[in-house]
């Protein structure tokens, strides 16, 4: 079967994404961002996690978790991650789940990250620097993979012993996927397809993207909009595909709209690169 990119009309969506967007906010309970969700189910636009908690019900469960995740916030505001993930680490120590784990590996990749940015070439001594961040950051990604693998394994083992929580496997995709593992990742998403088929329909989205195919990564990302979930995730995946079918101008307005509801750091970099591929347009 032929999969065609799907008709996008730019004016409909930017008002269905402002009705979106009016919607309830919630907090995730692996990071503590607020979200625009929907529903009962929906996927964190900061780290993707699963949830299904709001922050009343995450407050009443457990106040100390939301104390933590913001200050583990305020260092990352303020790019102290020593601090912030030594604050995640007390998380760890209470909350066992894998979603915290995986998002204990993606603080280190945004550390990671941090280093490779610091790296400059117009100071004095810049060699002897640039090789300390180089030498951090490759001790950090090295490190953000092992958890990774590690998270991956304790899902897998988890659902073999009869744990059925589609969160849990979201988590064992999303691991895997992080791991460039897209095999598994696949075979993890045909698993998910049994408990969550909307929550299965996301990963594939994702699973796409990771392949670079637009036209998929457009066609479910338009489906996961047109049934509400997790639609503002939906509305970045299809601004991606915008981007690689060459239609700059409608992913230039859905960007502009995404960067004030969720200004991330894969919108800030997705938004660098329309406004840089237009210039050379």
């Amino acid at each position: 079967m032929i999969v065609t990119f799907p008709r996008i009309d730019a004016k409909a969506y930017t008002n269905l994404l402002n009705k979106i967007a009016a919607g309830g906010r919630v907090m995730c309970q692996y990071c503590g961002n607020e979200n625009v969700a929907l529903g009962d189910t929906w996927v964190c636009a900061y780290c993707e996690n699963a949830n299904y908690a709001s922050i009343l019900a995450i407050k009443l469960r457990d106040a100390e978790l939301v104390k933590s995740l913001n200050l583990v916030n305020d260092y990352l505001s303020e790019s102290d991650f020593d601090s912030a993930l030594a604050e995640y680490e007390k998380i760890l120590d209470s909350n066992d789940e894998p979603g915290f784990h995986y998002r204990y590996a993606q603080l280190i990749i945004q550390y990671s990250n941090y280093e490779v940015a610091s790296i400059r070439y117009d100071r004095p001594g810049f060699m002897e620097e640039n090789a300390l961040h180089r030498e951090l950051s490759g001790t950090l990604d090295s490190r953000a993979k092992m958890i990774l693998s590690k998270t991956a394994v304790a899902c897998e083992i988890a659902f073999r012993n009869g744990n059925k929580d589609p969160f849990v496997l979201h988590a064992y995709f999303m691991s895997n996927l992080k791991l460039k593992n897209l095999k598994t990742a696949k075979r993890a998403s045909e698993m998910t397809a049994m408990y969550s088929k909307p929550l299965q329909e996301y990963q594939q989205m994702a699973l796409a993207a990771e392949l670079g195919d637009a036209t998929a990564t457009a066609t479910t990302a338009d489906s996961q909009i047109k049934k509400v979930f997790s639609p503002i995730n939906a509305f970045y995946y299809l601004t991606w595909s915008l981007v690689r079918a060459k239609r700059l101008e409608d992913a230039k307005v859905f960007i502009t709209k995404l960067s004030g509801y969720i200004p991330n750091s894969s919108v800030k970099a997705l938004e660098k690169e329309i406004t840089n591929a237009m210039q050379v347009a």
